[in-house]
């Protein structure tokens, strides 16, 4: 009974390997296949699911249809040293800049540099002022390497020491070496921890209850976190029980609660139909939209997996140019050349001309028509990714109309202007999608 687990694994390790962007029919009928071969062998237990964190993602592509990820049992740190003394660093990736305690600051003998106390922004609008920035002398426990950390100082600092995603990242802790990363069970009494400092500004495409959506994935964080104004703004169901005013520690100590729950939240990663359904916290003030957690990254392998959906939102004049991906192309190839006119029209120079919203219209009513001919098991996704492809054209016509407006001077001539229209700007349709 092994040698056919054996030969499925091989198979998914394969197929994950290709992008979740460019399913054609082919692929899409080899994924289900697997899938169904997959589900078959997990219920009759013919495979051994791993319990390594480090490697889930090599063992299947699914993600788990349910999940609790806002448990918090576990710490994740990174066993290093700094001059002379050992510490248990705190891996998080929700960090602008690396963060040391003045203990440890103190301990170590690490001067200031002059002029350089700044303002820090915590979650719950909460603003913190750090006496300045050092540079700190650091290794990764049981290698020689050394390097000279720039690190901030932050009073009342829980972590000794605070590594942010940009140096994870630039030493590859959070893909080759893993390793690096240890886990240990948390004593429960502690409240659950957010992580976020500063302004973050790398981000995970994805969709909560089909609403598309930039993630900051925080391994500094316990739980999966929503904005309440986001949650709001799209209609999400809050329940504000005072069961789910939970409690969390900021980095500095201090303490905040939620608003309420969103009770079994569909989470999917970029345009994909992996979805898992899991409950997000509620939390007034927070800086970015939504806040996946440490356990949710880990037990995922996020990083390793789903590398190619992770952006630099400054990186982007834009952000609706994030969203300039094929949704509904998957369905059928009436709907991906429909799409790719879609895609021709929103790059041209005359996106939104008089012509070009009449298309759109046109277009609207065909792609609904091709939906209704689709079997019935998949009409209502893609129905939903229908809907966020027409709330892209809308929002980027309403982008447009409004810079029109902006160009548009007193006399009612329009202005010069040195700036690349947004059309101009470099599409992340080359860089997620790919050219056909």
């Amino acid at each position: 009974m092994k040698t056919p687990v054996k030969t499925l694994h091989e198979e998914l390790e394969l197929l994950n390997s290709l992008s979740v962007f460019s399913f054609d029919e082919l692929k899409l009928s080899i994924f289900q296949n697997l899938r169904s071969s997959l589900h078959f062998c997990m219920k009759y237990n013919f495979y051994t699911a791993t319990t390594n964190f480090r490697q889930p993602a090599s063992s299947y592509i699914l993600m788990p249809p349910v999940g609790n990820f806002s448990q918090g049992k576990k710490n994740y740190t990174v066993p290093s040293r700094v001059g002379h003394h050992h510490v248990d660093a705190l891996p998080d990736t929700g960090a602008q800049s690396n963060f040391i305690s003045p203990q440890l600051a103190e301990r170590v003998g690490v001067v200031l540099h002059e002029g350089t106390e700044t303002m820090i922004e915590l979650p719950g609008r909460k603003l913190l002022i750090s006496p300045g920035t050092a540079k700190v002398p650091f290794s990764f426990e049981g290698e020689s390497k050394r390097h000279m950390l720039d690190c901030v100082v932050l009073p009342g600092c829980t972590s000794d020491l605070v590594l942010s995603g940009a140096f994870l990242n630039a030493t590859s802790t959070l893909s080759k070496f893993m390793s690096r990363i240890k886990e240990s069970m948390r004593n429960m009494d502690r409240v659950f921890r957010v992580s976020l400092l500063g302004n973050e500004k790398n981000r995970l495409w994805g969709s909560l209850n089909g609403q598309p959506v930039l993630a900051l994935p925080d391994t500094g964080s316990d739980v999966m976190l929503v904005s309440a104004e986001w949650a709001e703004k799209n209609k999400l169901v809050i329940d504000r029980g005072l069961e789910h005013k939970l409690k969390l520690e900021l980095t500095d100590g201090s303490t905040t609660f939620t608003a309420g729950v969103v009770r079994n939240a569909r989470w999917a990663l970029g345009n994909s139909e992996q979805v898992v359904s899991c409950d997000f916290y509620v939390l007034d003030g927070l800086s970015v939209d939504v806040v996946l957690s440490n356990d949710f990254i880990f037990e995922l392998g996020l990083f390793s997996r789903f590398n190619h959906l992770m952006a630099n939102i400054d990186s982007f004049p834009d952000l609706s140019e994030f969203y300039n991906i094929r949704l509904i192309g998957k369905y059928s190839p009436e709907l991906s050349r429909l799409e790719e006119a879609y895609l021709d029209d929103l790059n041209s120079s005359n996106a939104f001309s008089p012509e070009a919203v009449k298309a759109e219209r046109v277009r609207r009513d065909q792609i609904r028509d091709v939906i209704d001919t689709l079997p019935l098991s998949r009409q209502e996704q893609a129905r939903r990714d229908e809907n966020n492809r027409q709330e892209i054209w809308d929002r980027c016509r309403s982008q447009h109309q409004r810079k029109q407006r902006s160009d548009v001077s007193e006399n009612g001539q329009t202005l010069p202007t040195q700036r690349s229209r947004w059309w101009e700007l470099r599409s992340l349709r080359t860089r997620i999608v790919g050219s056909k």
